[in-house]
C-alpha cells in the first residue's frame, strides 16, 4: 500500500465521541488489515485540543497527544486533518484562537474530513467559500448560517469539494471514513474493513443516499427569524465573551 500517512484528529470541548471514534475505529481497522499482510499501516493519528485534558459531549474526558498552541508554528505535512462536530461548534466558530488553528492547520493538509457540525467550523473560517458542503440534518438551518457563501447540500450524507469532505450529522462521519480509504487505499481494503467491523456499508456508496435528509425541520417564516436570532444571539454572547477574555465554555445545563 506504501507509505503510512499523517493523520490529525483535533478535539474540542463538548465534542461529539461518535463523529471522532467511528472514523478513528475504521482507520484502526484498516491498520490492523495491512499490518496483518506485512505491510505498512494506512495512518499514524496524532490528537490534539485547545488544552491537553478536553471533556466530550458524552461526558469522558480524553487526553490528547498535543495542545494547538504546541504544534502552531509547525509546517509539517498533514494528509488527513479530522475535525468532528458537537455542541461545543458554536463554542469554537465563535473562538478565535480555535479558529486561527483551523486556519493554519487546514493550509497544511492534503486532504480535510469534518463529521457532523464540524463543517460549520470550517465554513465560519471562510475555508469552504463557493464549495458544496454538508452538515449534520437536525442542525442544518443554524449552521448554515456560518457559512453563507458555501453551497450546502440538504440532501447527501457526504460531500467531496476538493480537499475538502464533509459528512452529515454522527454516524455517517464512519460512512465518509469508508470512502476516503477507498479513495485512497483501494476498493479492496475499504471493502475488507466494512467487513471486518461488521458495519453495513455499499462498496459504490456516493453520498447521495441520504435517509435522514428528511428530518432537516421545515422552516416557516416564523422560524427562519427564530434561526436567524439564535444565531445572532450566539455570535453576540460568544464574541463578547471572548473579547473580555473568558473561557465560554458551554456545560451540561445550556443544552
Amino acid at each position: 500500500m506504501g507509505k503510512t500517512l499523517r493523520l490529525v484528529f483535533v478535539a474540542y470541548d463538548q465534542f461529539e465521541m461518535l463523529d471522532s471514534f467511528g472514523p478513528l475505529e475504521m482507520f484502526a481497522v484498516a491498520n490492523r488489515l495491512l499490518v496483518r499482510r506485512g505491510e505498512p499501516p494506512c495512518f499514524e493519528v496524532m490528537s490534539l485540543a485547545e488544552d491537553a485534558v478536553t471533556k466530550s459531549f458524552g461526558g469522558p474526558y480524553f487526553r490528547v497527544d498535543e495542545t494547538l498552541s504546541s504544534v502552531a508554528t509547525s509546517s509539517e505535512k498533514i494528509d488527513l486533518l479530522l475535525l468532528p462536530g458537537g455542541i461545543g461548534t458554536l463554542r469554537e466558530i465563535h473562538n478565535p484562537l480555535f479558529r486561527e488553528a483551523i486556519g493554519k492547520l487546514v493550509s497544511r493538509s492534503e486532504r480535510v474530513m469534518t463529521v457532523c457540525t464540524g463543517s460549520a467550523i470550517v465554513a465560519a473560517c471562510g475555508l469552504l467559500d463557493g464549495r458544496q458542503a454538508t452538515t449534520n440534518k437536525l442542525s442544518f438551518d443554524l449552521m448554515s448560517l456560518f457559512g453563507p457563501k458555501v453551497h450546502w447540500i440538504p440532501c447527501a450524507r457526504w460531500v467531496a469539494d476538493g480537499p475538502f469532505y464533509t459528512s452529515s450529522g454522527v454516524s455517517a462521519g464512519t460512512d465518509l471514513s469508508l470512502v476516503l480509504l477507498r479513495e485512497i487505499f483501494g476498493s479492496d481494503l475499504a471493502d475488507a474493513t466494512a467487513r471486518q467491523a461488521e458495519y453495513p456499508w455499499d462498496l459504490a456508496d456516493d453520498g447521495t443516499s441520504d435517509p435522514f435528509s428528511h428530518t432537516i425541520p421545515k422552516q416557516t417564516w416564523g422560524q427562519v427569524i427564530l434561526t436567524r436570532v439564535q444565531k445572532a444571539v450566539a455570535s453576540s454572547v460568544f464574541c463578547f465573551g471572548f473579547a473580555l477574555g473568558y473561557k465560554m465554555q458551554i456545560t451540561q445545563n445550556l443544552v
